[in-house]
């Protein structure tokens, strides 16, 4: 027995596993079909009206929110308020263009009127044949506080103008309400109503007057939570679901006759029933086929691991599916990528290493030197009294000895004093037109950061932010806490870099060669940043051309 179990192929117990194992579980399925799925069914037609609300509460709102926020602006208008003042340089004429150029092209407002304590009323209606309301009708409205209401069967916002001096009346294409309402499936609501709080009708799918009173069976749900209700409604039992308030405190009744919002439950307990007929059947043919599909690319991952296992990175296994063993073959394929990746950085940081190493070698030539000469004009130029020559000298020494040091890592503290050298410099060149200010939180002094690493940054602000202008510039160098990690913020208000520039910094391209040894330096501290702390550490480049930059260096605390 044992061994002809032995001699079944791999793909014939596949086969044999599969059918058992979808058996059973059509049988269990079919006896306990039917409670299931109608308990679940009528919960997700309960949430499909939840979904359906929703959706339709989001276009409703963009509907008011806009015609509320157009109201704003109108009514944050210089001309127009000015007008209310009474000043005499602005006529009538000018405010009502300033009002038609406000709403020509909003197709859901029909027209707009301005009313004032000393003006006349000042009207712009797109279509006289679409509004109702007459000027004293509307001229009645000034007491009326500010929001939204339904007049003459037109519903209209009322907003206040600046210190009282008027009131700005806005009447909304009622279609512009209707239109959101008449797409929604009827089956699960067969009568959908927006209402206010008063009762009165805004509109409904199925075109009713705006400004009727709904009816009395309806009127008991304007004070109900959001949820689903059930009622008699014209003697037949109805499903009732009434949504969440509006952002004005409108809300949405969905109404359907309860045979109706049940008839699909069963007819689609049917169609199951057949279908797992269809299914079961359609199945065991399926699974023959499948079963021999699925040995293929288990032999070719077999093979592509053989030549991975040889040394071949380029290997790769083609995905046609979504299933697991496509999700292997996604894995072995990431797997050769990121080994592939990982021997490339760490070439590449051997040949950073490398470059490094010769640049210290060159910049090591007698170095003593160079140090007791800077030191010899410093002293020579102060017996002149030539101090400013002396001062600058001595900070370029000083910034010498520094670059120089065998340190890798400084603490913050010693590193910002040694970029006011650097600083002092740059102002000495460019006198009054740079500024450079020092903002150091005092408790992250004492944090270690790797040397040189703000420099590159502030050059880049000082002679490609700065040397352009001609009025005075200023750049900000900030340390601050950024919960468990510091950020170094240097920004400049000088003309910004072009964003083809920051994406080749970020992304590594290779133009970037083009664009000067200062963006080489900026794009070398990134990867610096990188290297020490991984990649979730790095640089941010917030610029606008014309407007100024701002780098953010995100480092991780340490204090050794």
């Amino acid at each position: 027995m044992r061994n002809m179990k032995n001699s079944i192929s791999f793909e014939k117990k596949l086969i044999l596993t599969i059918i058992v194992t979808l058996l059973i579980p059509i049988i269990i399925s079919i006896i306990l079909m039917y409670n299931i799925w109608q308990n679940m069914l009528y919960e997700k037609i309960n949430e499909y009206l939840e979904y359906v609300a929703e959706n339709t509460i989001i276009e409703l709102d963009k509907i008011i929110l806009d015609t509320q926020q157009l109201a704003r602006k109108i009514s944050e208008e210089d001309i127009i308020n000015s007008y209310l003042e009474g000043t005499k340089s602005i006529d009538k004429d000018s405010v009502l263009t300033n009002l038609k150029q406000n709403i020509l092209f909003d197709h859901k407002i029909d027209a707009i009127y301005l009313i004032g304590k000393n003006i006349s009323i000042i009207d712009y209606v797109k279509d006289h044949t679409k509004s109702y309301i007459n000027l004293n009708v509307i001229e009645s409205y000034r007491q009326l506080p500010e929001g939204w209401y339904v007049k003459q069967h037109i519903p209209f916002y009322i907003k206040d103008a600046k210190n009282d001096k008027g009131k700005f009346i806005i009447e909304i294409n009622k279609d512009a309400f209707y239109d959101t309402l008449k797409d929604i499936y009827y089956k699960q609501a067969k009568e959908v109503f927006l209402i206010n709080n008063l009762g009165q009708l805004i509109a409904s799918n199925e075109g009713t007057e705006t400004g009727q009173i709904i009816s009395k069976e309806y009127q008991e749900f304007l004070t109900k939570r959001s949820s689903v209700y059930e009622n008699i409604i014209s003697a037949q039992s109805h499903i009732i679901f009434v949504s969440e308030p509006l952002c004005n405190g409108w809300k949405l009744i969905f109404s359907t006759p309860k045979i109706e919002y049940l008839g699909d439950i069963l007819f689609f307990q049917y169609q199951m029933i057949a279908s797992i007929f269809i299914i079961t059947i359609a199945g065991l043919l399926i699974i023959v086929y499948v079963s021999k599909q699925l040995t293929h690319p288990l032999k070719d991952l077999a093979k592509q691991m053989s030549k991975f296992g040889q040394g071949d990175l380029d290997s790769r296994l083609e995905i046609k599916t979504q299933d697991e063993i496509a999700t292997l073959n996604h894995t072995f394929n990431q797997m050769v990528v990121d080994m592939k990746k990982l021997i490339e950085s760490e070439y590449e940081q051997k040949v950073l290493k490398q470059n490094a190493e010769i640049k210290s070698l060159q910049m090591q030539i007698n170095p003593h030197f160079l140090y007791n000469t800077l030191d010899t004009i410093n002293w020579l130029a102060r017996m002149h009294g030539m101090d400013d020559v002396g001062d600058i000298t001595a900070s370029l020494g000083r910034l010498m000895r520094y670059s120089l040091s065998k340190k890798k890592y400084i603490q913050i503290k010693e590193e910002i004093e040694h970029l006011k050298d650097y600083v002092e410099i740059q102002e000495v060149r460019y006198g009054d037109r740079v500024s450079v200010i020092f903002e150091v939180d005092e408790e992250l002094e004492i944090y270690y950061i790797p040397k040189l690493l703000i420099q590159p940054i502030v050059e880049n602000a000082i002679v490609h932010g700065i040397e352009g202008k001609l009025v005075e510039s200023t750049v900000s160098v900030r340390v601050e806490k950024l919960e468990n990690d510091i950020a170094i913020i240097i920004e400049d208000d000088g003309v910004g870099i072009e964003p083809e520039i920051v994406n080749n910094i970020l992304l590594k391209n290779e133009g970037l060669e083009k664009e000067g040894r200062t963006s080489l330096g900026i794009r070398n501290v990134n990867q610096r940043i990188q290297m020490v702390y991984g990649k979730e550490y790095g640089m941010q480049i917030d610029s606008i051309l014309g407007i100024g930059t701002k780098i953010t260096l995100r480092i991780k605390k340490e204090v050794k």
